[in-house]
């Protein structure tokens, strides 16, 4: 069982202060990645060629869940403010209705 050290946050804990500056970043960074892969492999260098590829193959899944986040609070907001408007009008509509 895993202790917890006070102050001491994992992964989970920061999700919500990711940006989407944290995300360009990480997709420029498996780009980087990529294009040192390919150029290593053209140089022959086929372990770093290799490595580079592996560093790229563990950003991608984060990209694709931190985006799908992204996409999630984004839906959620709209379906929200959409919600807040409809009580709105209804209670407009039935305050008018009650004179």
């Amino acid at each position: 069982m895993a202790t917890t050290i006070k102050g001491a946050t994992n992964g989970k804990a920061l999700a919500w202060s990711i940006t989407e500056d944290d995300l360009t970043d990480l997709e420029q960074m498996r780009g980087e990645l990529l294009e040192k892969a390919a150029q290593a492999q053209t140089d022959g260098r086929l372990f770093m060629s290799s490595f580079y590829t592996q560093l790229a193959a563990n950003i991608g899944p984060e990209v694709k869940r931190i985006r799908d986040r992204f996409d999630r609070e984004t839906l959620a907001n709209i379906r929200r403010e959409l919600r807040d408007a409809k009580a709105e009008a209804r209670a407009k509509a039935k305050a008018e209705q009650n004179g």
